[in-house]
């Protein structure tokens, strides 16, 4: 069965507004609440369109990440991991964050290898979505590896248990229709993999 077109984001994008678009807010100052090795929290004086000020709690960018699709005969790499703080054991992509002045492309080779022992010799990007945007301006990239193939991992958080395996794709598309995915990343990931994945 074919997919149902909603249009590409560049076509909605260009759809009639029943507004007119707002104006970006002006930051009048910024207040560090939090420092923290993992999160810096800020407060931003903020002045509104209307003139109005207001204080606005956000998280201080930590950088971009990144999501590492890996697709092969019919299948697909998942990983399982506890996630804290739902206390839940999730599904998710491969993947982690950008570290200095990596691509996502090289940042997608060094994570597949730590977290579950495979690299790739071509890739595709995807696209790329905000991870939070009404806190924090970091992105998440997607990237699709071909060519993949075992390889001896290396590195690692010290958090990080991962149990990597393959999953039938129709299986995961099956999954997700029936509601069994929670976790945002796999989800979005999906949605931008749509536009290449053949049915």
């Amino acid at each position: 069965m074919g997919r149902r077109s909603i249009g590409k984001p560049s076509q909605l994008c260009k759809m009639p507004m029943t507004k007119d678009i707002p104006e970006a807010w002006k930051t009048l100052e910024s207040k560090l609440l939090l420092d923290h090795p993992r999160i810096k929290v800020v407060e931003d004086l903020v002045q509104l369109p209307s003139g109005e000020v207001t204080s606005y709690v956000r998280l201080d960018s930590a950088g971009n990440a990144v999501t590492v699709i890996c697709i092969r005969d019919g299948q697909i790499l998942m990983q399982r991991e506890y996630s804290h703080p739902p206390g839940e054991v999730l599904l998710q992509f491969p993947g982690g964050k950008i570290e200095g002045n990596e691509t996502p492309e090289q940042a997608a080779v060094r994570e597949l290898r730590e977290e579950s022992g495979f690299t790739f010799s071509q890739c595709e990007s995807l696209g790329w979505y905000y991870v939070n945007n009404r806190r924090s301006n970091s992105k998440m990239y997607a990237v699709l590896a071909r060519e993949v193939t075992p390889a001896e991992k290396a590195g690692g958080d010290v958090e990080e248990y991962i149990d990597s395996f393959w999953l039938p794709v129709r299986e995961l598309r099956e999954m997700i229709a029936g509601r069994e995915i929670t976790n945002f990343s796999v989800l979005a990931a999906w949605a931008l993999l749509q536009n290449v994945l053949e049915d």
